[in-house]
């Protein structure tokens, strides 16, 4: 997402799972994460916000479009 801010409601068990993936990748592991969900479920909001966090936790973040 790029500009505005947004907060997520009722993910704290999936970006809690993302946290947890990117904290074992920084310990030398590797995790592939997959969002599933209906159209206009969120997927595209919860997937920016794991790389703002992990941006943030100093990860370096590729995204393609």
């Amino acid at each position: 997402m790029t500009g505005a801010r947004m907060t997520l409601v009722g993910r704290d068990a999936a970006l809690g799972a993302l946290d947890t993936a990117l904290a074992e990748c920084a310990e030398g592991g590797a995790r592939i994460v997959l969002a599933e969900g209906a159209t206009g479920c969120g997927k595209s909001a919860l997937a920016d916000a794991a790389a703002e966090r992990a941006r943030a936790a100093g990860a370096l973040v590729l995204t393609a479009v």
